[in-house]
């Protein structure tokens, strides 16, 4: 069974300066986002890790059989 994992990166809104935040707030301008480096969410991490651990669990047990001729 083949699993597609799909992620859209997003930016990384902790990097803003407090500024930033507080002019978006008063309406001056929202926070420019286009420098900031984009990173992955918790989410995606967790799924990420979770399909990996599955597929070494899968080698795994493809190893064994050969290994032990089942």
């Amino acid at each position: 069974m083949n699993i597609l994992l799909a992620f859209k990166a997003e930016p990384d809104a902790g990097m803003l300066a407090e500024k930033e935040w507080q002019a978006a707030a008063q309406g001056k301008s929202g926070p420019d986002i286009s420098l900031l480096r984009s990173l992955l969410g918790a989410d995606e991490q967790a799924a990420a890790a979770l399909l990996l651990a599955q597929r070494k669990k899968r080698y795994a047990d493809v190893f064994n059989r050969v290994e032990h001729g089942g």
